[in-house]
């Protein structure tokens, strides 16, 4: 598997422990009570990093690892790969700190529209990847 490839799935490991250790902290009454303090949403900010952060990682890991194999195929662009793993990492930090502090709400349509182009990026490289030989 290529190294950047291998970033992807770290970093989806990366975000299962952040987000598990969020879901804990909110389990204890104290631990919640201080998350909910800072005036954010963190059971938004556990399930993001939970879904978008480690379940796209790994499937964005797996996917560019995977899918052009069945076209026969290498990935259509590889600057394409590094720079939505970026610019995703950015999306997922951003909408995390923005759910988990209130101060940081005015983050969440900037977070979430660097994650919508993150995920149009893959969209676009990873339809480019398996598209049949001839066209």
């Amino acid at each position: 598997m290529k190294p950047l490839l291998v970033a992807y799935v770290r970093a989806a490991l990366v975000y299962l422990v952040l987000g598990t250790a969020t879901g804990v902290i909110l389990a204890i009454p104290a631990g919640k009570a201080w998350l909910e303090s800072l005036g954010g949403r963190p059971g938004l900010a556990h399930a993001h990093l939970n879904l978008v952060g480690f379940m796209s990682f790994l499937i964005f890991g797996i996917s560019y690892h995977i899918l052009p194999r069945f076209s026969g195929r290498d990935v259509y662009s590889w600057p394409l790969v590094r720079v939505q793993f970026w610019v995703a990492n950015v999306g997922v930090v951003g909408m995390a700190a923005a759910f988990l502090d209130g101060a940081w709400a005015g983050l969440l349509p900037w977070a979430a529209g660097v994650l919508f182009i993150a995920f149009a990026i893959f969209a676009y490289n990873l339809w480019a990847s398996v598209r049949p030989l001839g066209r």
